[in-house]
């Protein structure tokens, strides 16, 4: 397929020195399970792939505001949604819907804040180390450690229905 060896080839990494032009040329020889078309502007052939693609990729780094929803929030976000256009007959069941959700995350943040202060007891500053653990992202060094904590928190950490999760993990609290 075209789009297969066109993105293998742009994997090769060669933005720099290969032209749209040749790579074009290179990817439509090796395709022969789809038929390739080409129509459009083709006035930046000649162009090195690196000075679109490379120029495309710092423009895109900058995050939407415009409509955007943070990976955590999805589900409160569908969740009011849902109440905002819910028709008045059924505005009750999806505002206790929303609730619901506000409430595990709450448990969540309730239940972290515990086991943090639990963690933090014996430090000098267990309120900075606490709000270090649960705030600052560190490298993880102990692999062990970390299942022992992912497994405990996946079997004995209350499931949240509104999250869609097995066990005690959910797109809100993996924060």
């Amino acid at each position: 397929l075209f789009s297969v060896n066109w993105m293998e080839d742009d994997d090769l990494g060669k933005l720099a020195s290969e032209t749209f032009r040749s790579q074009i040329s290179k990817v439509t020889k090796l395709t022969n399970k789809s038929h390739v078309c080409s129509f459009g502007d083709k006035s930046f052939e000649n162009e090195a792939i690196g000075d679109v693609e490379l120029e495309g990729a710092a423009l895109s780094e900058t995050p939407s505001t415009d409509s955007s929803v943070d990976t955590r929030d999805i589900y409160v976000s569908q969740a009011f949604w849902a109440w905002q256009n819910a028709p008045e007959e059924m505005k009750g069941q999806a505002w206790a819907r929303f609730v619901s959700i506000i409430n595990d995350r709450e448990r969540d943040d309730q239940l972290f804040a515990k086991i943090g202060g639990k963690a933090c007891a014996d430090s000098q500053e267990p309120a900075e180390c606490q709000k270090q653990m649960l705030d600052k992202r560190s490298e993880l060094k102990d692999m062990a450690c970390h299942y022992t904590l992912a497994s405990a928190v996946h079997e004995h950490c209350p499931v949240s229905a509104s999250h869609h999760a097995t066990g005690g993990w959910n797109g809100y609290n993996m924060k």
